[in-house]
């Protein structure tokens, strides 16, 4: 198996950081792909997670407090029927 960094930045890169962590070229890169590749599977795992996911959980809690005509509804709205009896 060979694999050829023709890119002299990423070998610049690797070479950087192999020296500052008294570690092998082949072992710094390694490690890179192992931790990036494991953050992608998390991600696919939860493909939902983080602002946009957060974004769409407060949309959906607005728009609950929301009335029919687009008004917001009153605490006692949601708690009290017309009869002022708990729902």
């Amino acid at each position: 198996m060979s694999l050829n960094i023709k890119n002299p930045e990423t070998h610049a890169l690797a070479a950087k950081l192999a020296k500052r962590k008294g570690q092998s070229m082949t072992q710094v890169i390694t490690d890179a792909v192992r931790k990036e590749l494991a953050e992608t599977e998390r991600a696919a795992e939860k493909p939902n997670k983080g602002l946009a996911a957060d974004l769409l959980r407060i949309g959906r809690e607005a728009a609950e407090a929301l009335g029919p005509e687009g008004r917001a509804i009153s605490l006692e709205e949601l708690l009290y029927d017309d009869a002022g009896l708990p729902k």
